[in-house]
């Protein structure tokens, strides 16, 4: 009979201790639109969380499972959150109240390659699994951890489209033979049976009077280069060198193997060392132009900026600021890991680099962020977030690599 009342006491502790857990009422929707056949890892992010009252859970944290042909080919995991009474809407641009996300890729690295250079999903049917999960602190058990809500989207992906080419923008003048970057968008929309293309960039003379087009199919390649793994391409130092005030057109073209999948449009860029470093004289002092700094992004995309040093961009303040106050930014890998922050917030973070932030103004900043202390891995893309005080977020992607001099 004591070994009965035991039992019972036990189980009367314990009662109100689940109880207490228990799952609320709490729903996830998914608000991506279903015509929507053009969708990038980011625009994936795009949902409703509604609770209806207050439960015993202090944070939060959101899964996401990209699940094709019986495949998970992306897994990912949010930074925690708080969560209140109400609905809380999700989307590329507030998302950064779930970063660093936690990303693996359980796939081949096809699926790698296109969403961290930020391009779109493949031609397929994928299905999405959300799962919202709470955490609170238990006095009997410690951590409790509970799927509080889950929510299943299916997506479809039917858009074929061909290689954007980046950079140089069509039209630019190169300034030189070194350090001279060709950069195009992955080829997406097309089923590659999960295998990476190789791309191949062609470089043509473009004589006078003769168009683009000709010169791509006509002339004999000034440069050309096969098996490209990457969707960025430094022009070697020991490559034929351009010559001054020549006009070039480029392409390139995507292969599985020896079939072509896709060709990009052509662009055209010319050399001219004196055009762009003709100094300026004023009061008898000489100036050099400065090099171009890169545009801010509302939202992310293929696009990106090679960097080998610093990172250089204009940023436009809308708002009256204070003195003292600095450039509020983060950077973080393809992973959503923070690898740079202000040191003006390094108390904030533990083991993270950070560099001192620049001063801003309302107005146009022209900012150069010096990268070299920040311990980056060479050939790999980034990502800059800048948040005003208003809330509103600019990216620039970039690709960091060696300085070639």
């Amino acid at each position: 009979m004591k070994r009965t009342y035991t039992f019972l006491v036990l189980f009367l502790l314990l009662m109100p201790a689940r109880s207490l857990y228990a799952q609320s009422s709490i729903s996830l929707t998914g608000n991506m639109p279903l015509n929507n056949d053009l969708f990038t890892f980011e625009s994936l992010w795009d949902l409703s969380i509604t609770m209806p009252a207050p439960t015993n859970f202090l944070n939060f944290y959101l899964t996401l499972e990209v699940i094709t042909d019986n495949n998970q080919v992306v897994y990912a995991e949010s930074n925690t959150f708080p969560l209140t009474q109400g609905v809380l809407v999700i989307n590329p641009f507030n998302m950064i109240m779930l970063q660093p996300i936690k990303t693996n890729y359980t796939s081949s690295n096809f699926y790698e390659q296109v969403m961290q250079n930020g391009g779109y999903f493949p031609t397929g049917t994928y299905t999405l699994n959300y799962t919202l999960y709470g955490i609170a602190k238990d006095p009997y058990t410690g951590t409790v951890i509970e799927k509080m809500a889950t929510t299943t989207v299916s997506k479809t992906a039917s858009a074929t489209y061909n290689i954007i080419l980046l950079e140089p923008i069509d039209g630019d003048t190169l300034r030189d033979n070194q350090n001279v970057f060709f950069s195009w968008t992955p080829v997406f929309g097309i089923n590659l049976n999960n295998t990476t293309p190789d791309y191949a960039i062609t470089i043509v003379r473009v004589d006078s009077g003769q168009s683009r087009e000709q010169a791509i199919e006509q002339k004999p390649p000034f440069f050309e280069m096969y098996n490209i793994n990457e969707t960025v391409y430094n022009y070697p130092p020991s490559g034929t060198q351009f010559t001054t005030r020549q006009q070039y057109a480029w392409q390139v073209k995507a292969f599985n193997g020896s079939t072509i999948l896709a060709t990009s449009n052509i662009h055209v860029f010319d050399y001219d060392t004196l055009r762009n470093f003709l100094p300026l004289i004023i009061n008898n002092q000489s100036l050099i132009f400065p090099k171009p700094y890169a545009e801010l992004r509302t939202s992310l995309n293929a696009g990106f900026v090679v960097v080998c040093d610093t990172l250089k961009f204009k940023y436009i303040e809308p708002y009256y600021l204070s003195e003292a106050d600095y450039l509020h930014f983060k950077i973080y890998d393809n992973k959503r890991a923070f690898v740079g922050i202000p040191t003006q917030e390094s108390s904030q973070y533990s083991n993270i680099n950070n560099l001192i932030s620049p001063i801003i103004k309302k107005g146009t900043n022209f900012v150069r962020l010096p990268l070299t202390s920040l311990s980056l891995l060479q050939n790999k893309y980034y990502i800059l977030e800048i948040q005003n005080q208003k809330g509103d977020i600019r990216y620039l992607r970039f690709y960091y690599t060696t300085c070639t001099n």
